[in-house]
């Protein structure tokens, strides 16, 4: 058995013209798809399940206020209890003054409660949820996810002037207002590399 074949006195096996023709067939389009899957990452199969959302259409006054003053957080990013405190607080809304009226206040409270991270089926919001617990953390870059999702990421590039600050996420997560928080989105700005 040296060639890697055994003698013996049974028949060989011999494929049928049709087994042939399925075989090349199988494979052929088996090659196929695997390149039409590659070449189209909004395909059917792998398509990303994320959709965007216009904030500004779905509730205009959250959409004005916040991201008049910086990048507007998707409502999923904190739980509840968390947007509860933090609304009730707006001024010393981190270290500056957000007060509103207080039926405005009230309207984007309402608003960021009901699609807090425990109503969200995204998967940041599941891992937010976790991590925190019951504590009632009202910085997105304060949650134990958010720590550990960035640990391997050097501090020095939060501080770039690209980046300037951990809470501007918009700089590598260009949809994040959109309310997407996809991997293959992530662009860390060339600078900030080094």
């Amino acid at each position: 058995m040296i060639g890697g074949y055994k003698e013996s006195d049974a028949t060989s096996l011999k494929l049928t013209f049709f087994q042939r023709v399925f075989g090349v067939v199988w494979i052929g389009t088996s090659i196929f798809f695997f390149l039409y899957l590659l070449a189209n990452p909004s395909n059917l199969l792998i398509a990303d399940a994320n959709t965007p959302v216009d904030y500004k259409k779905e509730h205009t006054l959250f959409f004005n206020e916040c991201k008049s003053c910086h990048t507007l957080y998707p409502p999923y990013l904190l739980p509840k209890q968390s947007w509860v405190k933090m609304m009730d607080n707006l001024e010393n809304h981190f270290g500056d003054d957000a007060s509103l009226e207080a039926s405005d206040k009230e309207f984007i409270k309402d608003y960021l409660v009901q699609n807090a991270a425990e109503n969200s089926t995204k998967e940041s919001a599941f891992k937010i949820l976790k991590s925190i617990k019951d504590e009632e953390i009202i910085a997105i870059t304060k949650t134990p996810y958010w720590k550990r999702r960035h640990s391997e990421i050097d501090k020095s590039i939060f501080t770039s002037k690209e980046i300037a600050a951990a809470s501007n996420c918009k700089a590598c997560h260009q949809n994040i207002e959109q309310g997407l928080l996809n991997d293959k989105d992530i662009k860390i700005p060339e600078i900030a590399k080094g």
